[in-house]
């Protein structure tokens, strides 16, 4: 667990989602990783871990979450965990699209009118428990840090008062993910994610460079899978 007993504030760092930008800022404010059950300390000057809380540990602890919009990392994920990046440069971009494609209609599948993370897969692909962990259904964090407004959002936090900005290369810098997304692959991860868009102002048709019509953008956003 990432916290600062300081500043009363837990951080929760989900893979693919800006957090080793924010962990450069974050050691230099008395944040520390620790043992979650006996509150040992492993790691001090931060660093980080990807454990999230649950709601009733620590309640009067605000909790800031780094975040991306979900189009963009899922993407990151897909190419993180299911394909080799040596081999990722050999793949035409239609193949790779159809691979992408593919990978979402397997891992979020349709559930009584929702949308949820195949758990079933977990075995097959261990990285399922990074989508699900990210949904929040436990406890909503109090503040979002987004990866594309960082320096934005981290100045809303009042024991933050100076910060340089370290920058990182993306693994998704070389494919814009824009050009990947079908309209159904798409539509499944916001639905999956719709507070997200909500909460932190991302926009539902940015998975896509082409304008949709009314009908389109009306079936993508009320339309039940």
């Amino acid at each position: 667990m990432n916290i600062s007993h300081k500043h009363k504030v837990i951080w929760w760092a989900p893979e693919e989602s800006g957090e080793k930008k924010m962990s450069e800022i974050l050691k230099n404010y008395d944040f520390l990783v620790i043992n979650d059950k006996n509150d040992n300390v492993i790691l001090s000057g931060l660093n980080y871990d990807h454990f999230v809380t649950k709601s009733g540990q620590l309640p009067d602890y605000k909790v800031i979450c780094t975040i991306k919009n979900p189009y963009r990392r899922v993407f990151s994920l897909f190419l993180r965990f299911i394909l080799d990046n040596s081999k990722v440069k050999k793949i035409d971009l239609p193949i790779l699209k159809e691979q992408f494609n593919e990978f979402i209609d397997k891992i979020i599948i349709s559930d009584k009118l929702r949308v949820k993370v195949m758990l079933l897969l977990d075995k097959e692909y261990p990285e399922m428990m990074y989508l699900k962990k990210w949904v929040f259904d436990d406890k909503m964090p109090d503040y979002f840090i987004r990866e594309e407004f960082f320096d934005e959002d981290i100045k809303k936090l009042d024991f933050i008062t100076n910060f340089e900005v370290i920058t990182h290369k993306l693994n998704d810098d070389s494919y814009d993910y824009k050009t990947m997304y079908d309209f159904m692959g798409a539509k499944k991860v916001y639905h999956l994610y719709k507070k997200h868009f909500f909460l932190c102002d991302y926009n539902p048709f940015s998975f896509t460079y082409n304008e949709l019509t009314k009908d389109e953008k009306i079936s993508f956003l009320h339309n039940i899978l």
